[in-house]
């Protein structure tokens, strides 16, 4: 039972499956929704205000574990450098609290733009990750046999893929400026009663999230010119 509870061959990851955003396009797109996305044009003018909503991850139907947003991961203090460059006067949160829930998808992005409006921001900063987790076992799990090996034989392997994704969308009239978007990847292998899903998952985010701390800082820079 417990040789097979990882899975005996690597699956690898689906990418177009795992980073499907939660802001994606609706289902149907109609040549009146092409006509009106190139009529809009940029509003903000700098320095603008700015705020980020870190949205609810997205995650594997393969993944046993859920992971979440860590307090510190939604610090925004790294963002405020670009009020020392002009870029943005202001920096603000927006919280899950202030999200008008909705079923569909297609309004999950103006309900968000409502949150920022309340806000009083310009532009809001929608942030979020998909994630899967590819666990199997390798030739030493054989000894999981004798049970005690599922403490000690490091016959499992814990590979995480984490898929981060950012949007800056103007508040007013849904203007789409940038978009980023960052991987990261972590690979463990220990006994299969000790290797926990989550610590592979949180490498493989702290990984993405650095990268789009970066990416996000230099396009921002590339949007003022």
């Amino acid at each position: 039972m417990i040789l097979f509870a990882g899975g005996c061959v690597k699956r690898g990851f689906d990418r177009g499956a795992i980073g499907q955003s939660v802001y994606s396009a609706p289902d149907t797109i109609t040549d009146d929704d092409i006509r009106q996305t190139l009529e809009r044009k940029p509003q903000i003018r700098f320095p603008f205000r700015l705020g980020v909503y870190f949205s609810t991850p997205y995650y594997s139907h393969y993944s046993r574990h859920k992971s979440g947003w860590a307090g510190e991961e939604r610090d925004i203090e790294w963002i405020k450098q670009l009020t020392d460059e002009g870029i943005v006067s202001e920096v603000i949160p927006i919280t899950s609290a202030t999200i008008t829930r909705n079923d569909k998808k297609e309004q999950y992005l103006k309900s968000v733009r409502i949150a920022a409006a309340r806000h009083n921001a310009d532009a809001v900063l929608i942030v979020d990750y998909s994630y899967d987790v590819d666990r199997y076992n390798n030739f030493s799990a054989f000894l999981y046999l004798t049970i005690v090996g599922g403490y000690f034989i490091p016959g499992t392997h814990s590979d995480a893929l984490v898929i981060m994704n950012g949007a800056l969308w103007d508040v007013r009239n849904e203007y789409l400026y940038l978009t980023v978007e960052t991987e990261g990847e972590a690979n463990r292998i220990g006994p299969a009663f000790l290797l926990e899903d989550k610590v592979s998952v949180e490498s493989a985010k702290e990984k993405a999230l650095k990268d789009f701390r970066e990416e996000l800082i230099r396009r921002m820079r590339n949007l003022k010119g």
